[in-house]
């Protein structure tokens, strides 16, 4: 589930990151704009970064499920016994 969410949604965050980091919108305009200009790279450019951004999403989740584990008991006691 979570592999296919972060490919599905790659693309779009390409792009948006693209515009967030062309703050004086001297490179990149709209988001159409942006994509285009993307795609002039091929179809491939849409993906540079995916991976790195999947190891991040792994380590969230694992990092989630530590927490859980260890602050549940805590916070919640009756439902941990």
């Amino acid at each position: 589930g979570g592999l296919f969410a972060c490919y599905l949604t790659q693309p779009f965050d390409t792009v948006k990151t693209c515009m967030q980091g062309d703050i004086e919108r001297k490179t990149f305009g709209t988001f159409t704009e942006t994509a285009r200009r993307i795609g002039q790279d091929g179809f491939t450019a849409f993906y540079r970064g995916a991976t790195f951004r999947y190891g991040r999403m792994v380590c969230a989740v694992f990092m989630m499920d530590f927490l859980q584990a260890a602050v549940g008991p805590m916070l919640y006691p009756a439902a941990f016994k």
